[in-house]
């Protein structure tokens, strides 16, 4: 009788072990939803700590991504809604002898498609010393060229079809 008794206390602990692991994994997905997002064969990773342009970059790259590109109005409109009027850097840049733009994942920079991109008056490039590209708004015309230096937030990408990351963190494959 008293091992029955024993044994219903811990079956009873199990269970209720197994309830709190169920409840964590619930707030650990919906916390990774909130920091991964995909889009459109991408994977988004908005991050919840600040570093310097080349520090993120760095991060993105040990994770095997770089710093987000922007290849269309439709991404450019994810990216800012996501971001929330949060200030992150994305991946464009003119550092070194660079005079022009480019993007750190080796996508094309297209000046003429993302004139609509940029808030009035920038790239402006004050005191010689504005390299790097963030979003700054919560709307369309949301960048803005700032010093490298500076610390923010920022989005990693990944390309779906070519990075394992998307199917392991949704839990499907892609």
């Amino acid at each position: 009788m008293m091992s029955t008794l024993l044994w219903k206390a811990h079956l009873e602990r199990a269970n209720a072990s197994i309830t709190d692991l169920k409840g964590q994994n619930e707030i650990l997905v919906q916390k990774l939803s909130e920091r991964y997002t995909v889009y459109k064969g991408n994977l988004y990773y908005f991050s919840c700590m600040e570093k310097s342009w080349t520090e993120a970059e760095r991060f993105c790259v040990s994770s095997g991504s770089h710093l987000t590109s922007v290849t269309s109005m439709e991404e450019q409109e994810f990216l800012y809604k996501k971001g929330n009027g949060v200030w992150y850097w994305n991946g464009l840049n003119r550092r070194g002898d660079q005079r022009t733009f480019h993007w750190t994942d080796g996508t094309v920079f297209d000046e003429d498609q993302t004139q609509e991109f940029w808030i009035d008056g920038e790239p402006n490039n004050n005191d010689n010393n504005e390299h790097c590209v963030h979003f700054r708004a919560k709307e369309l015309k949301s960048w803005n060229d700032l010093n490298c230096e500076s610390t923010l937030k920022f989005i990693c990408k990944w390309n779906c079809e070519s990075s394992e990351l998307c199917g392991a963190i949704l839990g499907h494959k892609y």
